[in-house]
């Protein structure tokens, strides 16, 4: 006979009972859940860097961390790093 290996929190055996019968298993993973969600959203997304204004005008300006306001006309090209 085969012997399979159970995972155990507590008292509770994850393989051999629902997850609604072990209150310290769901309280780990929603903990566990919560953790990621924090350091997911704190890495987000960087500004674009500008490297240079090709054609038009463009008033560039950065009035936070957070944000990059372009006031440009219709036939501006901008590169971006």
């Amino acid at each position: 006979m085969y012997s399979t290996s159970v995972l155990k929190f507590g008292n509770c055996k994850l393989l051999s009972k629902p997850f609604r019968e072990c209150p310290g298993v769901l309280i780990m993973i929603r903990f566990i859940l919560i953790i990621f969600l924090c350091f997911s959203v704190s890495l987000g997304y960087s500004l674009p860097e500008i490297e240079e204004v090709i054609s038009g005008e463009a008033n560039i300006q950065y009035p936070d961390s957070t944000t990059l306001q372009i006031d440009a006309g219709a036939s501006t090209i901008i590169n971006y790093k």
